[in-house]
């Protein structure tokens, strides 16, 4: 009969999550640099709306300047422009120049920051170098017309939006007309392919064709829906594309189970002809909601969905249209707005968008500009993130599965208590999550935890109706990540795992997953009355203890520290095992004695120590063997009744390390009893320790070599090989083995052990054992 792990040592480990791995915002760090970052900051940039939409600009004037901060000369001695490496003189004009006083107030309400109290040191930490290359742009494309659109909106800090033409406004704005400038933009940012977050998007074009196009401008929007889905991974498990045109009333072309090939969806949208009439916008929003966006139509709850409204002009009816695009949004559909030529109504527009407007609106002069965005919405619609509702009942909550090998976002509605469970098929992927970041990353997130197929994240909420934003990511190139799927499953109430990385979020913030949190979602957990519980109360003055129930032994009594206990039930084929401070499988075990003339008078009966298979780590107390025999006489002089009635009911058997005495509830007598193989009486943990140092107890393997670097990590390990091991004389220190058999002494943070059981450091202090 196995064991199961320690409930209180589990819930320890849990300082690793959360506070200690999350890596906060390296945005702000002074001397961050790498992709990751640089992406953080545009990111942060971009959705704050403090400045005009740069159609990533500054993403690609980071690679062009310093190569995201990698080369070697970005923080270089007496140079302070940092990643977009911004000189001095340019810097004081971001805070003295009458064109930029408009962005500050926004700046501090979005960033906290008072840019007038930027000294240019500050521009190391990313965020801030990019504020002021942001601040830069403004002021060289102030009243600079720009070929990419038109006259009226090409002037007033507009900027080009592609990258063709931002190359040529680097060159003109930035390096003073200097030849070549151009070609050096264009030759760096190569490398800054498109790259798409997952393959499960459906995207749904709701294009203008009433009477006010010309028979080209509807060929344009046709171009530009084909180009956009034109790289995509058009099939039954990647992209989806729907098609519906509007003028009197709406036009149904293709839906999204419609065809599962870029060629056949192409080859659609070349053959739609236009139905001219009035501009029914209202109309093809409802449709979208009520029947588009659905089941029956081919449209996934799991996939990002995406609605791409094209238009020349206000709606027929604009209330019904803002009415109708809330609802769309509401079913959890990011929707993008063009709107095209002047009779649009930017009001209209922005109130059919989803947030933020300034990254999910695009105003254009005429349709011959649309080309100019095709780049930028197949970015944005690779980027969306997928969005779930909260679940309110168990019939709805979801399970769902990705492939691994990209980065997805995710957007994860939350009630009352929700656990979201992230396991890979096999490999590792990694987890970031924030409430305040739209798209945590590895350097900006409020917690950060790490997935197996063996051991699986556990986020439990509770208290918590604001949505979570979620980013999950593996690499399959680097050894260890997942290179197949992972599961994602959202659940109504606790469900947290022993086995897992478990990660507690309240009331919008990160905490410390307690013992209580785990036993709520194992057990059924009744809080009792610490007045009258029904028997001596035991949680006075202690913090975390649990206690077998005086009288069910298939339940247990916890404590949580807060003056509350609570009354734990095992499971019907279980019982509580005080040396396990745990439920395990099988029946009480049924304690015999001698009687005696002279009974203690305390009746509640010990909970026994029966032997099992699965031991724990050297410092946990020990199940032993079979009773070898009942004693009395001097065996059992330490069998008091004062010391039982101050639990002291085990003590060491004269002469022979590997037995010991366990009194039972009669005064002078005992059992002595016989420890397990490998173990022997430790009187400090009062239970049966292994007598060596432990590698693998599943295999019989213990420490005896006083060099065990030399045997304990072997050449091409695989997932079922031991990639920790306990280090051989040192409690604080352990030895991390790679898969090309080397191996690496790695020390535990101070205040912390090894814990070989759960292969991680927990809080604690070193001791010999014996």
């Amino acid at each position: 009969m196995a064991t199961t792990m320690t409930l209180l040592i589990a819930v320890v480990t849990l300082a690793a999550v959360a506070g200690v791995n999350g890596q906060g915002d390296l945005t702000r760090v002074a001397g961050a640099s790498g992709a990751d970052v640089v992406e953080a900051v545009t990111h942060a940039i971009s959705e704050s709306c403090v400045f005009n939409n740069d159609h990533r600009m500054l993403r690609r004037l980071a690679r062009v300047v310093s190569n995201d901060g990698l080369d070697p000369n970005t923080y270089r001695f007496g140079f302070e422009g940092g990643i977009w490496q911004v000189n001095q003189t340019d810097f004081q004009l971001t805070q003295s120049s009458a064109l930029v006083q408009q962005y500050l107030v926004p700046i501090r309400n979005a960033f906290n920051i008072d840019w007038t109290s930027v000294t240019w040191s500050d521009l190391r930490k990313p965020l801030y170098s990019g504020l002021a290359a942001m601040l830069t742009l403004v002021r060289a494309s102030a009243n600079v017309p720009h070929p990419s659109a038109g006259n009226t909106r090409a002037t007033g800090n507009m900027f080009p939006r592609t990258s063709e033409l931002q190359a040529m406004f680097y060159q003109n704005n930035l390096k003073s007309g200097l030849n070549g400038s151009a070609y050096a933009f264009t030759q760096a940012i190569k490398g800054l392919t498109l790259s798409c977050g997952t393959d499960k998007v459906d995207i749904a074009f709701l294009v203008d064709s009433s009477v006010s196009l010309s028979p080209d401008d509807f060929l344009r929007a046709k171009t530009f829906a084909s180009e956009v889905v034109k790289d995509s991974n058009v099939n039954t498990n990647g992209v989806r594309v729907a098609f519906v045109s509007f003028s009197t009333g709406y036009t149904v072309h293709f839906i999204f189970n419609q065809y599962t090939s870029v060629t056949a969806v192409r080859q659609a949208i070349a053959n739609i002809q236009p139905k001219l009439g009035n501009t029914d916008t209202h109309l093809a929003l409802k449709y979208a909601t009520d029947t588009l966006f659905t089941v029956q139509s081919g449209s996934r709850s799991d996939a990002a969905r995406i609605a791409i409204v094209l238009t020349d002009g206000q709606s027929d009816d604009s209330l019904a249209s803002k009415r109708n695009a809330a609802a769309l949004r509401q079913k959890g559909v990011t929707v993008f707005v063009i709107g095209v030529g002047t009779d649009t109504d930017v009001t209209e527009l922005n109130a059919l968008a989803s947030e933020p407007t300034c990254t999910h609106v695009q105003n254009l002069d005429q349709y011959s500009e649309l080309d100019s965005l095709k780049t930028e919405i197949r970015q944005v619609s690779c980027e969306t993130s997928v969005k779930f509702p909260a679940p309110t009942t168990t019939n709805n909550n979801i399970h769902t599965t990705y492939q691994c090998g990209k980065t997805n976002s995710f957007q994860i509605g939350t009630g009352q208590e929700t656990t979201i469970t992230i396991r890979p098929k096999n490999g590792l992927v990694e987890v970031f999550g924030s409430y305040g970041f739209g798209k945590p990353s590895a350097s900006r997130n409020e917690f950060t935890a790490l997935a197996s197929s063996t051991r699986p994240v556990a986020i439990y909420i509770k208290d918590t109706t604001l949505p979570l934003f979620l980013t999950i990511q593996s690499d399959p190139t680097k050894s260890g990540q997942c290179g197949s799927e992972y599961d994602l499953d959202i659940v109504l109430g606790d469900h947290l795992q022993r086995i897992s990385e478990n990660v507690c979020l309240e009331r919008g913030k990160v905490r410390l997953c307690t013992p209580l949190d785990l036993l709520k979602a194992l057990y059924t957990v009744v809080q009792l009355n610490p007045v009258n519980p029904g028997f001596p109360n035991p949680c006075v003055n202690q913090v975390g203890h649990y206690y077998h129930h005086p009288y069910e032994p298939r339940r247990f009594i916890y404590c949580d520290g807060a003056g509350n206990l609570y009354d734990v039930y095992c499971y019907p084929n279980q019982f509580y095992l005080d040396s396990a401070r745990d439920c395990v499988l099988g029946n009480p075990p049924v304690v015999t004695s001698a009687p005696v003339t002279t009974q203690r008078p305390f009746t509640p009966r010990p909970t026994t120590r029966p032997p099992y298979t699965r031991p724990p780590p050297v410092t946990t107390p020990a199940a032993t063997a079979s009773l070898v025999t009942v004693a009395s006489g001097s065996l059992c002089a330490n069998c008091t009744n004062g010391n039982w009635n101050q639990g002291k009911r085990f003590f060491a058997y004269p002469g022979n390390d590997t037995m010991y005495i366990m009194c039972t509830e009669y005064v002078g007598v005992c059992n002595v009893k016989q420890c397990a193989i490998y173990h022997k009486w430790n009187q400090v943990d009062q239970a049966c320790t292994y007598e060596n140092i432990v590698l693998d107890w599943t295999k019989d393997q213990y420490q005896t070599s006083p060099h065990p670097i030399d045997y304990l990590c072997k050449q091409g390990q695989g997932d079922n090989d031991m990639y920790f091991h306990p280090h051989p004389v040192d409690q604080t220190k352990y030895i991390q083995c790679d898969e090309f058999g080397d191996a690496f002494v790695k020390e535990c943070q101070n205040g912390e052990i090894w814990s070989q059981q759960l292969m991680t450091c927990v809080p604690g202090q070193p001791r010999v054992i014996g």
